[in-house]
C-alpha cells in the first residue's frame, strides 16, 4: 500500500468514524452523537457502505455504493458538510477513506467521481476542504489517470478545477500540490503542470483578498 499524504491520514484520526479500518466482518456503520438519517439517498448510501464493509472485495457492492455516492456538489454538501448539518457529516470521513480504498480497484470510475465533484466546488468548508484534499492525493497516486481525466474536461471547467486545488491560504503547509506539480512534470505533462503552477502564484499573490470563483454548474465529465 502506497503512504498516503498527511491530510489524509489526519482525516482518518480526526473524523467521527465509528470503526477503525475497512476490512471483511467489520460492524455496519451507525451514526454516533447525530440524528439517524431520514432522506432516501442517506438511508441508501449508508446501507450500501455497511454492505460494502462486509463483503469489500464484492464487485458489484463497490459499483453500486459508487453509483449511489453523491454526483453534485450541493448534494455532497447536503449530505457531508457539519456546519450545514449534513445527514451523514458524523461520519462523512469513513465515506471518503472508502473512495481511497475503492480507487485501488475502481481507479477510473473512483478519479472521475473525484473530478466531477472538484470541478463544481468552491469555497473552504470542511468537507469542501477534504474534497479538495482527496482530489490531490487522487492524483499523487493515480497521475496517469488524473491527467487523463483533466483533459476531457472543457476548458473552463479543468481551470476552475485547478483554482479550487489552488485555493488554500498557505501552500507552505500543502506539499501534497506541489508534489502533485512534479508528478505531472514527470509524466511530461508540462503543460498541465504549469497551469498548475500559475493557480497556485496566483492564489499566493492574492493572499487574503482571494475570493472564490463561483461554482461550475455543469455535471459530469466530458
Amino acid at each position: 500500500m502506497k503512504n498516503f499524504s498527511p491530510w489524509l491520514l489526519v482525516l482518518l484520526w480526526t473524523a467521527s468514524l465509528p470503526v477503525a479500518c475497512f476490512a471483511e466482518g467489520e460492524e455496519e456503520v451507525v451514526e454516533e452523537e447525530a440524528s439517524p438519517p431520514k432522506s432516501p439517498q442517506a438511508l441508501n448510501l449508508l446501507a450500501a457502505l455497511s454492505d460494502l464493509r462486509k463483503n469489500p472485495g464484492e464487485s458489484k457492492l463497490q459499483e453500486h455504493f459508487l453509483n449511489l455516492f453523491p454526483k453534485d456538489i450541493k448534494s455532497y454538501e447536503d449530505l457531508f458538510d457539519r456546519d450545514d448539518d449534513g445527514e451523514l457529516s458524523a461520519v462523512y470521513g469513513e465515506y471518503l477513506k472508502t473512495l481511497v480504498t475503492l480507487w485501488e480497484y475502481r481507479e477510473h470510475e473512483v478519479g472521475r467521481l473525484v473530478v466531477d465533484l472538484a470541478k463544481q466546488a468552491s469555497g473552504n468548508k470542511e468537507a469542501i476542504g477534504n474534497l479538495r484534499g482527496l482530489t490531490v492525493d487522487f492524483g499523487n497516486h493515480h497521475p496517469e489517470e488524473f491527467s487523463r481525466l483533466l483533459k476531457h474536461l472543457s476548458k473552463e471547467d479543468r481551470g476552475h478545477l485547478i483554482a479550487f486545488l489552488a485555493d488554500v491560504e498557505d501552500h507552505v503547509t500543502y506539499p501534497e500540490y506541489e508534489d502533485l506539480i512534479l508528478a505531472l512534470q514527470n509524466l511530461d505533462e508540462n503543460k498541465l503542470a504549469e497551469e498548475f503552477r500559475r493557480a497556485k502564484e496566483k492564489r499566493m499573490e492574492e493572499g487574503t483578498n482571494h475570493v472564490p470563483p463561483a461554482r461550475s454548474q455543469q455535471v459530469g465529465s466530458e
